[in-house]
């Protein structure tokens, strides 16, 4: 049986889930677990998603000279897990409160490191996830609705779509994502029947090796 987790649209576009009002630093600065104070900072790694980072800016100028850099892990490279890092670029001033939303996803944990420029001008940010991203290589078996509303996908074959959907209403199609920003109403995402993404692709290829027939 496949497990199951249901999101609610505040736990999907959760933009403080990792961490609630900061002050924007006077020099750089590193955030990873120890100061992540969000409540999907306490809860996470129950389940084999992966998430992507959004952040929050406060109105009013912001070092755009500089680029607030995201660090850690998904999918894999030569057997072990592939760290990625990913540089997201500032506006120079937002009048109103505005969020950055990087498209890598990270497995959650291990933990993420994020590094913030220094800010002369002030502010406030918060950092947090966004969208639910299957283990690289799998795919969600499916996702119910549970409310009536807009839900915003990802297909394996990168197709995004954005379908409107009925409360309790299954999609019956296997998606790689579901995206924050444009979906209105949480879902229950189904899960692939997997232990972690790196164990189950190893024993995916140990299977495929066994099952080949023998050389004479």
């Amino acid at each position: 049986m496949a497990r199951a987790r249901t999101f609610t649209i505040e736990k999907l576009d959760d933009v403080d889930g990792l961490m609630t009002s900061e002050s924007a630093p006077s020099e750089p600065t590193v955030y990873n677990v120890e100061d992540f104070d969000g409540s999907f900072a306490e809860e996470c790694g129950t389940f084999h998603a992966a998430r992507t980072v959004t952040i929050t800016l406060s109105a009013g100028d912001w070092n755009d000279a500089e680029t607030v850099e995201i660090e850690g892990y998904f999918g894999e490279h030569d057997g072990k897990p592939a760290r990625h890092f990913v540089d997201v670029e500032l506006p120079a001033h937002v009048d109103e409160p505005t969020t950055l939303r990087p498209a890598q996803p990270f497995y959650f944990p291990p933990g993420v490191t994020i590094t913030f420029p220094m800010q002369p001008a002030g502010g406030t940010f918060t950092l947090g996830v966004g969208d639910a991203v299957a283990p690289e290589g799998f795919a969600f078996d499916d996702l119910r609705a549970s409310a009536d509303g807009r839900v915003s996908v990802r297909y394996d074959d990168e197709h995004d779509d954005s379908i409107e959907m009925l409360r309790g209403e299954r999609l019956g199609l296997p998606v790689v994502a579901v995206r924050a920003e444009g979906t209105e109403c949480g879902v229950t995402l189904f899960f692939p029947p997997i232990v972690t993404p790196g164990e189950h692709m190893r024993s995916e290829r140990d299977a495929l090796e066994q099952s080949r027939p023998e050389q004479s």
